[in-house]
């Protein structure tokens, strides 16, 4: 990945806190469920979400764990055209899915729940589960005819290389 690339792409993931995710749908086969999820981009060169557990989206992931996360920033944040949303800089990434037990998700919630101090603890009081996103490869949209696809082992480098994000605003 070019290192602008890189610096914008890891710009996206640790400005944005939610993320678009689509899993196979179990009730129509073939057809994308989408829904609206938080997300960390964790150092280790993945993505985690924290999902109820009886959430359709959960159940999809049980079932077939291959999915594709849409990130995207605002029109309003673009610094390009911001009355012009195909400008707008966004990712894709196609990934792999599996749910954290226990022993994992604790080792990983800290950060996760900095990051999103109002979910806090709903892994132990409410259902959540916490997925990791193994990422395999990504279309990175730089703007209106920048475009480019990115291997896993991109985002894994820039993860490392790059701080850990900040809280979100409130």
């Amino acid at each position: 990945m070019k290192t602008n690339d890189q610096r914008k792409a890891w710009e996206l993931l640790t400005q944005q806190t939610h993320l678009v995710l689509a899993t196979q749908s179990r009730r129509q086969p073939g057809f994308p469920y989408t829904s609206w999820v938080p997300f960390l981009a964790h150092r280790a060169g993945a993505v985690l979400i924290l999902v109820a557990d009886i959430a359709e989206h959960t159940l999809n992931l049980l079932i077939n764990e291959h999915t594709s996360l849409l990130f995207a920033e605002t029109p309003e944040a673009s610094a390009s055209a911001p009355d012009e949303p195909l400008t707008v800089v966004r990712l894709s990434i196609f990934a792999r899915a599996h749910r954290l037990e226990l022993p994992e998700a604790e080792a990983v919630c800290q950060d996760f729940y900095a990051r999103h101090p109002g979910l806090q603890d709903y892994h132990r009081r409410l259902g959540f589960v916490f997925f990791e996103m193994d990422l395999v490869e990504g279309r990175f949209i730089g703007g209106l005819g920048r475009a480019r696809w990115l291997a896993g082992a991109d985002f894994a480098a820039s993860f490392s290389a790059a701080p850990a994000p900040a809280p979100a605003p409130r």
